[in-house]
């Protein structure tokens, strides 16, 4: 049970971080849209997915709570106060996304709250247009930077590097798939741009957490301190782990098919 609740948490912590950073990151390129037109196809792009998308926030935060709750506490405890802050602004940029189409003058206004939530809510992710080999670029550039200092401050998560350079194979994958990404620009592709996106996304996660196994809370709180009794594991597994996790996957696969493609030019969200 220990092991089905950790690798849930991981599953929703990265479609999450994925998913919902897909639409985070249009809500931040939207300032940049050159006229109302771009701004309606942008929305459009997103609108029958990213209220879905937040649904894994949701679920990992429910796993969190009824499975390691030690965790839980302490994080809750730690970054309250931020975490207040993202979950208003989740709220505002929803909230704002549904008005601006109704508000008429102010749609001004909602736009600002659409974009200001998803700068505070999200870390930069997801679609970037025009945009993207830039900050491509100063994505890797960031990572090269944070990997120097953390050989230059002897971090203790280093050691686990240097003890298993196997571990060096998911970073590469996602160079791998950077430079898979820049010829797919080039060549005006539609589709392996978002999977390669989806490819450094999960390598960087991947390369996060087998840095820290298998610690929950880094160098501090381990999964076997943190994991609840194993009747309350085996009470959550035969009703979210059988019935909730699975038809919340089900439903998120079948949404991205039935809405695939590129946006119709014509259509609007209403």
């Amino acid at each position: 049970m220990i092991t089905f609740w950790t690798c849930a948490l991981g599953l929703t912590l990265l479609l999450y971080v994925t998913l919902d950073g897909f639409d985070l990151g249009v809500g931040i390129l939207f300032p940049l849209a050159p006229d109302e037109t771009a701004r309606r196809h942008m929305l459009a792009a997103i609108s029958p997915v990213w209220d879905g998308n937040e649904t894994w926030l949701v679920i990992a935060a429910s796993i969190l709570f009824g499975a390691f709750p030690l965790v839980y506490a302490t994080l809750l405890s730690a970054f309250y106060l931020p975490l207040m802050v993202m979950l208003a602004a989740l709220i505002l940029r929803g909230v704002a996304f549904e008005f601006r189409y109704k508000s008429g003058s102010l749609r001004v206004l909602w736009d600002i709250g659409f974009a200001g939530g998803s700068i505070i809510a999200g870390f930069v992710q997801g679609t970037a247009f025009r945009l993207l080999p830039r900050l491509t670029v100063a994505v890797l550039a960031f990572l090269a930077v944070a990997f120097v200092s953390a050989l230059a401050l002897d971090l203790p998560v280093m050691h686990r590097w240097l003890d298993e350079p196997v571990l060096a194979l998911f970073p590469l994958i996602g160079v791998v798939a950077c430079a898979i990404l820049f010829v797919a620009i080039r060549r005006r592709q539609s589709l392996m741009p978002f999977l390669c996106g989806l490819a450094i996304f999960a390598a960087a996660f991947a390369t996060l957490a087998v840095s820290f196994y298998p610690y929950m809370v880094p160098f501090s709180i381990t999964i076997a301190d943190a994991v609840s009794p194993a009747e309350s594991l085996s009470f959550m597994f035969w009703g979210a782990g059988i019935f909730v996790l699975p038809i919340t996957l089900i439903y998120t696969f079948v949404v991205y098919f039935v809405f695939k493609g590129k946006v119709d030019p014509t259509a609007e969200y209403d």
